[in-house]
């Protein structure tokens, strides 16, 4: 569960550990990736 899908201006989602919004394209580049 990487947290809740909001479609607002840019699809953005809810990061569970940071509890921020942060933008998909981050994840794409794979900022979310396990260290």
């Amino acid at each position: 569960m990487f947290g809740l899908f909001k479609k607002e201006k840019r699809d953005v989602f809810t990061a569970p550990v940071t509890g921020e919004l942060m933008p998909l394209e981050a994840l794409k580049d794979g900022v979310f990736r396990k260290r």
